[in-house]
């Protein structure tokens, strides 16, 4: 069996390498266990894959999430001529900050989590499988960087959801007042609306923030709208300034440092890509 340690596939500061494998009947990836974390997406044809002694057959769509010393293979279905997936491999201690991060106070281990998943629902599938096939045509930047930190924390809140969890135990009057606030009208009135939604005081709102998203509100407020800055720079490009005061920002220059710190690229560099 092949051994691969975290140099012979992250190499200097990467924390994620991914690439594309194209397989016919002709050709495999034979047994192997590695010292990262490694995920796939089956982006066309089927997958027979082979991890710690048990056969499935993997359709366009699945996931799957290997932890190190996991031992595997990989070939294409006997009734697949041919197999495309997106491989990404990842270091430890990227994947433990992301799941205590998705989890928060949740009582979940990473290794009572499900490895295999087909997401249920057609669209999810879909936008997971295209998101996938653009990054296996990304330049290798922060920008990249951070659109797959973003693809693993989805893959690892579907990964607990399909293990009978609930990754998110904080009361429903918190999490309707999150979801409210995902409205733009709402996450541009900032905190304020916020603490009306939640109908708790401040103090009150800002210690069940903590207790269960480990976070303040105005941190994840912060987060909510840069994502939606980045959003739209990616998909429409436009003006910068406009875009952060639409999601709520009026200090441009301390916008621009915390757009930078969070996805590691300019705005001007994402817009760049649109």
């Amino acid at each position: 069996m092949i051994h691969l340690p975290v140099g012979s596939a992250l190499r200097g500061k990467e924390r994620y390498h991914c690439h594309l494998s194209v397989f016919t009947r002709e050709e495999s990836f034979p047994l192997h266990d590695h010292e990262f974390y490694e995920f796939f997406l089956v982006l066309e044809g089927r997958l027979k894959h082979i991890c710690n002694g048990e056969t499935v057959i993997c359709e366009t769509g699945t996931i799957c999430f290997l932890r190190p010393g996991d031992a595997h293979e990989l070939h294409c279905a006997p009734d697949s001529p041919r197999t495309k997936i997106l491989n990404c491999n990842v270091l430890g201690d990227e994947v433990q900050r992301l799941f205590l991060h998705v989890t928060s106070d949740c009582p979940v281990a990473l290794e009572d989590c499900v490895q295999r998943i087909l997401p249920p629902q057609a669209p999810l599938r879909q936008a997971l499988l295209e998101e996938a096939a653009s990054l296996s045509l990304a330049e290798n930047d922060g920008l990249k960087t951070a659109r797959l930190r973003m693809l693993l924390e989805n893959i690892l809140l579907l990964l607990i959801r399909g293990s009978g969890f609930d990754a998110n135990p904080a009361p429903d009057w918190l999490r309707t007042a999150r979801q409210a606030m995902h409205e733009p009208a709402n996450y541009r009135a900032g905190l304020r609306r916020f603490v009306e939604l939640s109908g708790r005081t401040q103090e009150h709102l800002c210690r069940a923030m903590r207790r269960y998203y480990a976070e303040s509100p105005q941190e994840w407020l912060t987060a909510l709208r840069l994502d939606a800055v980045f959003d739209r720079l990616m998909l429409q490009g436009g003006d910068i300034s406009a875009a952060a005061f639409d999601a709520g920002f009026h200090n441009l220059s301390w916008f621009r440092r915390a757009f930078r710190k969070r996805y590691a690229v300019s705005p001007k560099e994402v817009r760049k890509r649109s």
